[in-house]
């Protein structure tokens, strides 16, 4: 089931097409109008008990620029692939880096070997 199939795009039982003076008992109307209500309510929870699940992330469809992928679940993935493509903060020298360096071998930067 998809977040489309909780769309309610009409009521089971419409109130407007009751008559103005309907010839029901007062049980017959109220079991009407709680109709609509638990019509509503049962799409609702469907919907949050569907994106609550461990599918959820793939029902929600999105685009982000730069990244593949039509859903949630899709972008995820693609970001944590596009996350272990890069270089671990550790293994890199900030702009921010305040530590000396130090040359251990000639071949390093900042060594002066002609």
């Amino acid at each position: 089931m998809t977040i489309q199939d909780h769309k309610i795009t009409q009521w089971l039982h419409p109130i407007t097409a009751e008559a103005d003076r309907p010839l029901r008992s007062a049980a017959e109307m109220k079991a009407i109008f709680d109709s609509n209500s638990n019509q509503l309510k049962e799409a609702l929870n469907g919907l949050i008990d569907q994106l609550c699940g461990t599918q959820g992330a793939e029902s929600i469809g999105a685009s982000v620029e730069g990244l593949s992928g039509s859903s949630i679940a899709e972008l995820l993935e693609a970001l944590v692939t596009l996350l272990g493509q890069k270089a671990a903060r550790s293994e890199v020298l900030a702009k921010d880096n305040t530590d000396p360096y130090t040359p251990t071998a000639a071949a390093h930067p900042a060594t002066k070997g002609y």
